[in-house]
């Protein structure tokens, strides 16, 4: 474009034509730019130039105390190094240089029972608690499992301090008053429903509403009120047996799934499974079920949701690796069609060995 303007300039100006641009036809074409793109090009450079005054510019003192704790991860994550380190020959090895002996539920119990002997720590009562580091990651690339809260019922149940308040919902007159029994402040039907409506009550002070699946289109009316609190049967709220799950939310051990802030990927539980003072087998089973109940919330595909499990006792910071895969249910391997073929070919040749013949 530049050439061809230079020679149209210089054949105007000159008086004698050569004749080269005679040969050659030469077209010149201005084209405007695009509406708005000095408008975004100057918009890029404010916006550098904030990004590089917000990076450069002073910050105070406490201003950058404030953001590293905000930065710092929820809680430290145990790295697994046992793969650089040798197996222990002997009794006695040290921790840093050999791997890491897993224990079964009932060593891990004699173990703290030791170290909170009354000679020792006098902490014979002391809770155990089970903490399980976890895999959120899901099938989609990017996506995480979130944070989520639920209530088991253990086999050997104990208590746990808490005081919850608990709303139940039914159309029939008989379970409302089994769950009023069961431990529910509140129980009721349509006119329950018809009072929150009104504003005669409020939710506020109940932390749990639990219903059976009859009532769930009465209770859309008030769906905007219940919000998160509104029953489902993902949450574990809503249950055609009433009665067992208001017991479940009253007796049961609340534990929380929390995710690392800033690797998503991994998340952690810390639930108590028991007392010290119980019997072994008994803390075994309730382990048994915590791990069950962790295990359903992942994925279908996923294999490895839960990674380790560990047992701890307060006050003490001691920890014992538990093998937790002997607790997970056994999954049915498929079996192919032609196996099932040749197995039910084996089947009718035996059927047919061990047939009676009729006597003519």
């Amino acid at each position: 474009m530049f050439v061809g303007r230079l020679l149209n300039n210089l054949c105007s100006t000159s008086k004698c034509n050569i004749g080269v641009t005679n040969q050659f036809v030469i077209q010149t074409r201005d084209y405007a730019a695009r509406k708005g793109t000095r408008a975004k090009r100057e918009a890029k450079k404010i916006k550098r130039k904030i990004e590089k005054i917000e990076k450069v510019g002073f910050i105070e003192r406490k201003l950058k105390e404030s953001q590293a704790k905000l930065n710092k991860p929820t809680f430290k994550r145990v790295v697994n190094d046992d793969k650089y380190k040798t197996i222990p020959t002997d009794n006695v090895w040290l921790l840093r240089r050999h791997v890491k002996k897993i224990y079964t539920v009932e060593e891990a119990v004699q173990c703290h029972r030791e170290t909170h002997h009354p000679t020792q720590l006098n902490c014979p009562n002391s809770e155990i608690i089970a903490k399980i580091e976890l895999n959120l990651e899901t099938e989609k690339k990017g996506k995480f499992i979130g944070a989520f809260t639920r209530i088991i019922d253990y086999p050997h149940g104990f208590g746990h301090g808490e005081t919850r308040n608990i709303i139940a919902f039914s159309l029939k007159t008989q379970v409302v008053e089994q769950a009023l029994k069961a431990g529910a402040i509140l129980a009721g039907g349509k006119d329950l429903i018809k009072s929150i409506k009104a504003g005669d009550l409020t939710l506020q002070d109940y932390q749990y509403c639990l219903a059976e699946p009859d009532i769930l289109a009465d209770l859309i009316l008030i769906r905007g009120l219940l919000k998160k609190k509104f029953p489902t049967s993902k949450a574990g709220t809503l249950s055609p047996d009433l009665e067992n799950l208001v017991k479940k939310y009253v007796l049961g051990i609340k534990y929380d799934a929390v995710p690392e802030k800033l690797e998503k990927s991994y998340g952690l539980i810390e639930c108590p499974i028991g007392t010290l003072d119980m019997d072994s087998k008994h803390l075994e089973e309730n382990f048994a079920a915590l791990i069950n109940d962790v295990n359903s919330v992942k994925s279908k595909k996923q294999t490895n949701f839960i990674m380790r499990t560990q047992l701890i006792s307060p006050p003490t910071k001691e920890y014992f690796i538990i093998d937790f895969t002997q607790y997970l249910p056994k999954e049915i391997p498929k079996k192919d069609p032609t196996e099932i073929e040749d197995e039910e070919e084996e089947k009718e040749k035996e059927n047919l060995l061990h047939a009676v013949i009729p006597s003519q």
